[in-house]
Formats: structure tokens, C-alpha cells, sequence
């Protein structure tokens, strides 16, 4: 949902893009957890992204608690693809 958040945040809807044919399927996922949570705690989920988009988005995840401390970190790469060009 951050990665919607976000997108959402720099104007651009995420339905709207599939819907004109652009698919942005997660490629690569990395996670490193650092201390635990549990059930009913409650975290956030900065978001960065520190490159501008080309052929794919890379997008960097600290988690956090309620008492900011750190929960984990992780990336994700999602790749552009044009539905019509991969035969969907």
C-alpha cells in the first residue's frame, strides 16, 4: 500500500495506469529484519526513492515502531512493462 500511497502523492493513480496499459510487476524484493513487532503494534513505512525512473523503480522501505525504533528495512524494484508489447 505505500508504494499506492506514493504514487498517489506524486499524481499519478495506479488503476489509471493499468487501465492504459502499463504494468508495474515487483521484480526484485529485499528485507532485513532488525527487531520484532507484534500482533497490534503499531509501524510505518517511510518510503524513498532515490533514482529517477527509467525502464524500472526502486523504491527503499524503513519500517518503524510506535517508539521509532527500527522494525526493518527492505527494497523493492518494480520493472515498466506495456501490456500490449508482452502480449496481454
Amino acid at each position: 500500500m505505500t508504494r499506492i500511497e506514493w504514487l498517489t502523492s506524486m499524481g499519478f493513480s495506479y488503476k489509471k495506469l493499468e487501465d492504459r496499459g502499463t504494468l508495474m510487476p515487483v521484480v526484485t524484493v529485499d528485507l532485513k529484519f532488525k527487531s520484532p513487532c507484534y500482533f497490534d503494534d503499531l509501524i510505518t513505512v517511510h518510503l524513498s526513492v532515490n533514482e529517477l525512473p527509467k525502464a524500472s523503480i526502486f523504491f527503499k522501505y524503513l519500517i518503524t515502531n510506535e517508539l521509532e525504533n527500527e522494525v526493518a528495512t527492505g527494497s523493492t524494484r518494480l520493472a515498466f512493462f506495456d501490456k500490449k508489447k508482452i502480449g496481454l
